[in-house]
C-alpha cells in the first residue's frame, strides 16, 4: 500500500487452479485474482480495494481506508478493469451492529457508481461477510453521466424514504407487542435499510440496463 501502484504477481504457469474460477462476464485470469482478494477482504473492519486489469493484474489498490470508505486516486483506475472492495458490516462505526442485516450488507454507495461510469470500468464488485455484489457495463456502455447520476440521486432518497417508513411500521408493531429491546430495534432499522437499498439499487439499475447482482458467499 502507499505510493506507487502495487502489483500482485500472476499465477504461475504451473498452477492451473484458476481454471476453476470462472464466473460470468470474467476471463480466468479475472476471475481467479478477484476471488483470491475477496477472500481476503470479505471480513475486513475497513473498506479495501483493488483494481484488476483483464490479465488479472492488480493495477490500483486503495489506500486509508475507514468503517465508510476506500480512498483510491484517479490513476488507479482503468478504463475496462474491474473494481472490487468490501462493505465492512461489523461494529458500531458501520453502523450495522453485526446484525444479520448488516451482514447481509448494502448495495453500491454512490461514488461506487460515479467511477464505474466516469473511468468505464468493465465491473464493480463489493463483498461483505455474507454476499457479493457486483454491477456490470452493458454492451452498449453504462449511459450518459448525467442520466446515470440523476438516476442514483433518485434512488438514494427513494431508499431513504421507504427505509424510514418499512422502519417506523415495525417499530411501532414491535413496541405495541412489548417485543422492542434496544437489539430489536437494530435490527428493524438494519433490515428496512439493507432490504430497501437493495431492492431500489435493483430497480435502478434495470431501468439504466446494467446487470446487477446478489450473490451469496460460497
Amino acid at each position: 500500500m502507499g505510493e506507487g501502484v502495487h502489483v500482485i504477481k500472476s499465477a504461475p504457469k504451473t498452477d492451473r487452479s484458476y481454471l476453476r474460477d470462472t464466473e460470468s462476464g470474467m476471463n480466468r485470469q479475472e476471475a481467479f485474482r478477484v476471488n483470491q482478494l475477496e477472500a481476503k477482504i470479505r471480513n475486513r473492519k475497513t473498506e479495501k480495494g483493488y483494481v484488476i486489469d483483464s490479465n488479472g493484474r492488480v493495477v490500483g489498490e486503495s489506500t486509508n481506508g475507514t468503517a465508510h470508505r476506500a480512498r483510491f486516486r484517479a490513476s488507479d483506475f482503468k478504463k475496462d478493469a474491474i473494481l472490487t472492495h468490501n462493505h465492512p458490516t461489523e461494529g458500531a462505526n458501520s453502523g450495522l451492529y453485526g446484525t444479520m442485516a448488516g451482514r447481509i450488507g448494502v448495495p453500491f454507495s454512490a461514488q461506487d457508481v460515479k467511477n464505474a461510469v466516469r473511468f468505464d470500468l468493465k465491473e464493480v464488485r463489493a463483498v461483505t461477510p455474507t454476499y457479493t455484489y457486483s454491477i456490470r457495463r452493458p454492451k452498449g456502455g453504462w449511459g450518459d453521466a448525467r442520466t446515470a447520476i440523476n438516476a442514483l440521486n433518485k434512488y438514494e432518497n427513494d431508499s431513504r424514504i421507504g427505509a424510514r417508513s418499512y422502519a417506523a411500521k415495525q417499530l411501532s408493531k414491535a413496541s405495541r407487542s412489548g417485543n422492542l429491546t434496544r437489539q430489536r430495534a437494530r435490527e428493524i432499522s438494519d433490515r428496512a435499510n439493507v432490504g430497501t437499498q437493495y431492492s431500489e439499487f435493483k430497480k435502478m439499475a434495470k431501468e439504466l440496463g446494467w446487470t446487477f447482482t446478489r450473490k451469496k458467499a460460497k
